[in-house]
């Protein structure tokens, strides 16, 4: 089944780098320059040029080095109005002023942009300060029109006319900011278009040397690659020249959205445990930057991915601080991605109440917030809850109410999971020609939108569905595929599915050596995950879910004990059970003795763990003393060349 995550905002994650990032994370310990107000700098600057105080012009400069900008282009227009009012003298004032401003951090930036955009006023005539100014009015309407998509096309019309005048006059730096502004409408109309801009963009950026605006271009370019095209290793070669600027300029707010798209391509790609990895980077800098918003969101998505890796308390841990940072900041769009996650993760623990408590919480939030997106998910997480609760029926209803909203929204990541969802439940329904049939679909779209994850869960339902089918061949085909691809991503849930799955195919086959085989390697790694957990309700709960392994391997070899008495099958049999009767006793014994260690005697404690090495002992004994010891002592691999050199004979 797939978990869903919806973009309520279509927010540009990821969402979604290079292996070595110590090189441009700088360090935090030391501390930090007081950060004023645009307004304070300014006016700080401005009197320490008065006073003639260079060493705090210096510092200034070096403190709050993005806010030069702003200040040098304002001086520029105001030089500009002045002395087309007739200021001469004035006018003369404020480009020397910018002059010097932007001299002083060419000399400590090693950045020549300012500089640039002080001679293009030294240089035009008046008519060309006109022009100016009119490309500068026209730009700046394009950029308030353009994030309103309804006013895209008027948009686009004041940027076009701007980008001429530029043109005529020389303007490179105006050039560059509108050619930005092009690539951002574009990017929700044609991502073609989109990445000629950006590329354009970057060109004249590097040209005139503003790495500020360098760093938004590669990101952009990154975006359209990882979005769009699905060329995520292109993708996360951008964000990281983009990372390398924003990290040098002291960008922190940008540099923690280009993280968060960077372990988006992580993600898209499969690799989880990089993807939390740059999340966690994306958290630790946007708490830098004060960007409580995309703190919670980097915590949200490292859950999220957390979850794929198996790692359901680090997941509920990470979740939780997402939780606590939007309730902080009201936004309830936000609680409710958090809530629908948190859901999935008890849902895959066991712990379907809780799940269902959080989904419904979850879903009354986007209702509320009349978030389509939002609904869409929690609909389609609802049904996987309910289905892994038993309920395939109510489950499809779910499923159902999600595609219809997704197909609505045109959001094919969606559909590709309700596809694979709905395929699952029509499989617990016993309809699996129908199930095979939305599987093949979610195959197909996984393939066209590149997505390892969507592909590997659609290989190993549709394997399943083609063992039911007595597709043998095809079906250990596409598990052997997907095995290939789980083990690449990481995911232990998914191999040790696929290693079930492909269990079921050899006892189908007849080949129960394999078949016995397949299952120790999947309950193998169903106890290391488990053993992960560090809460004792946790791994009762979990392996309470996944117990039903325990009792296809017993069942099949009730069968074959059935079919031949002779060849020790009732002995493999009596060992799996006792496995998993005694992991569960000793699990609950572990937990009753952890519910009440906080609080009690030191007296009390030591009784309990004497009970609990008494019963040690006593198994010990029981297994010395009678035929459980026979057995016990015998590993599977044992028991398995017994009854295999009982077949040569």
């Amino acid at each position: 089944m797939t978990i869903v995550r919806h973009n309520s905002r279509k927010r540009l994650l990821f969402l979604f780098g290079s292996f070595f990032f110590a090189s441009i994370i700088p360090c935090f310990t030391q501390q930090e320059p007081e950060q004023l107000t645009q307004d304070e700098f300014e006016e700080q600057l401005t009197e320490a040029y008065h006073q003639s105080n260079n060493q705090l012009v210096k510092s200034l400069i070096v403190d709050h080095r993005l806010m030069v900008k702003p200040f040098v282009n304002r001086l520029i227009r105001e030089s500009i109005l002045l002395e087309l009012d007739g200021n001469i003298i004035e006018a003369q004032q404020k480009k020397s002023l910018a002059e010097k401003t932007a001299g002083t951090f060419k000399n400590i930036h090693s950045e020549k942009s300012l500089v640039i955009a002080v001679d293009n006023l030294k240089n035009w005539s008046k008519p060309e300060k006109e022009q100016k100014f009119k490309a500068d009015s026209l730009s700046s309407l394009g950029t308030s029109l353009r994030t309103n998509r309804e006013k895209s096309e008027e948009a686009i019309k004041y940027y076009r006319e701007a980008i001429e005048i530029y043109k005529k006059i020389g303007d490179e730096y105006g050039q560059a900011i509108v050619l930005g502004g092009l690539a951002y409408i574009y990017y929700f109309i044609d991502y073609q278009t989109t990445l000629s801009y950006y590329q354009n963009a970057l060109e004249v950026r590097e040209k005139i040397d503003d790495k500020q605006l360098m760093g938004a271009s590669l990101n952009g370019i990154g975006l359209v690659y990882s979005r769009f095209i699905g060329d995520y290793e292109q993708a996360i070669e951008y964000f990281d020249k983009a990372a390398d600027i924003r990290t040098e300029i002291g960008d922190w707010s940008s540099l923690g959205s280009t993280l968060s798209y960077k372990a988006s391509a992580y993600e898209k790609m499969g690799q989880f445990e990089l993807a939390v990895k740059y999340f966690e980077q994306s958290f630790e800098i946007n708490k830098k930057a004060g960007n409580q918003f995309r703190m919670a969101e980097a915590m949200l998505n490292s859950g999220t991915n957390l979850h794929q890796t198996g790692k359901y308390p680090e997941a509920l841990e990470d979740l939780e601080k997402a939780e606590e940072i939007f309730r902080n900041i009201n936004d309830t769009i936000g609680i409710g991605d958090v809530l629908t996650q948190m859901g999935f993760v008890y849902s895959m623990l066991g712990d379907y109440n809780t799940a269902i408590e959080k989904c419904t919480e979850a879903l009354q939030l986007m209702k509320e917030g009349k978030d389509l997106w939002g609904m869409a998910g929690v609909y389609n997480n609802m049904g996987v809850i309910l289905q892994s609760a038993g309920k395939p029926e109510r489950a499809s209803e779910y499923y159902e109410n999600s595609l219809e909203k997704y197909e609505e929204l045109d959001d094919k990541q969606g559909v590709l999971g309700i596809l694979n969802n709905l395929g699952t439940v029509s499989f617990d329904l016993g309809d699996f020609e129908k199930a095979e049939e939305y599987h093949y679909r979610g195959l197909q779209l996984s393939r066209e939108l590149k997505s390892k994850i969507g592909e590997v869960h659609c290989l190993l339902n549709m394997a399943n569905d083609q063992n039911r089918l007595g597709k043998l061949d095809e079906a250990l085909s596409n598990y052997e595929s997907g095995l290939q691809i789980a083990r690449s991503l990481n995911s232990p849930e998914t191999v040790w599915k696929t290693m079930v799955g492909m269990a079921e195919n050899y006892k189908l086959r007849g080949e129960y050596d394999k078949a016995i085989e397949y299952n120790e390697k999947g309950l193998g790694i169903i106890e290391e995950m488990r053993g992960t957990m560090q809460s004792e309700e946790f791994k009762t709960s979990y392996m309470a879910r996944e117990r039903f392994v325990f009792e296809d391997v017993i069942n099949m070899l009730a069968e074959l004990h059935e079919k031949d008495g002779k060849k020790g099958y009732d002995l493999i049999a009596f060992q799996y059970a006792e496995r998993s009767k005694s992991r569960a006793f000793f699990d609950l014994l572990a937990e009753s003795i952890a519910n009440v260690h906080e609080g009690a005697d030191q007296d009390l404690l030591q009784k309990q763990e004497q009970i609990l090495t008494g019963l040690t002992l006593a198994k010990q004994q029981l297994e010395q003393e009678s035929l459980k010891d026979q057995i016990n002592r015998q590993t599977i691999s044992e028991l398995k060349e017994k009854i295999k050199g009982s077949e040569e004979e």
